[in-house]
């Protein structure tokens, strides 16, 4: 069976907390916000929730993205998601002429952090003690303005050269070992 995207819902957020861990958010009334102000899309598969993305516009040219996925997806489905992810980004970007996308990802959690990067986002700066669990999270900026350019044609956006020619990860910030608290779970 393919996966199948559908546009999100409120429900689709608690389909998706059976596979997370309580975040210690008030979650029915984020999925409320991401329904209602959002522009947003779910996927599935043989009737079973792979993840749920979105933008919130904040302003002009500017949008917040969230993602939440199921914490344990096969590859076929984690590559759908994210590629489906990429090109979406990048059609709302043109559609909304959005300069600026932003998230936060969550230091405990590399496979987030290892989308964003894929996805082309940059780190800006550590957030220690945040939100309800006094975690360590990672300010990310996307600029679709400069996300295409580069000699590589954007192949390798999440990467640029140091002045060793040798490519460095954008995001090089690594939170402390009294920072991070190493739990799992979350938004991105």
């Amino acid at each position: 069976m393919a996966i199948e995207l559908t546009p999100f819902k409120a429900a689709h957020l608690t389909e998706l907390q059976r596979g997370l861990r309580d975040s210690g958010l008030p979650m029915d009334f984020i999925a409320q916000v991401y329904e209602e102000r959002g522009i947003a899309f779910s996927a599935y598969d043989a009737g079973q929730i792979l993840g749920s993305a979105g933008l919130v516009l904040e302003c002009a040219g500017m949008a917040h993205a969230w993602v939440m996925l199921w914490p344990l997806l096969e590859r076929r489905q984690a590559l759908f998601i994210g590629r489906t992810l990429r090109q979406w980004l990048r059609e709302m970007a043109t559609l909304y002429h959005l300069r600026r996308v932003q998230t936060y990802g969550n230091a405990a959690q590399p496979r987030h952090l290892r989308l964003l990067d894929w996805l082309g986002f940059e780190a800006e700066g550590l957030l220690r003690h945040y939100g309800p669990r006094d975690e360590t999270y990672i300010a990310f900026a996307w600029f679709p303005g400069e996300a295409e350019g580069g000699t590589d044609g954007g192949r390798h956006s999440h990467h640029c050269r140091g002045r060793d020619g040798h490519r460095r990860r954008r995001h090089g910030l690594q939170p402390s070992a009294a920072g991070a608290n190493g739990q799992q779970g979350g938004e991105v």
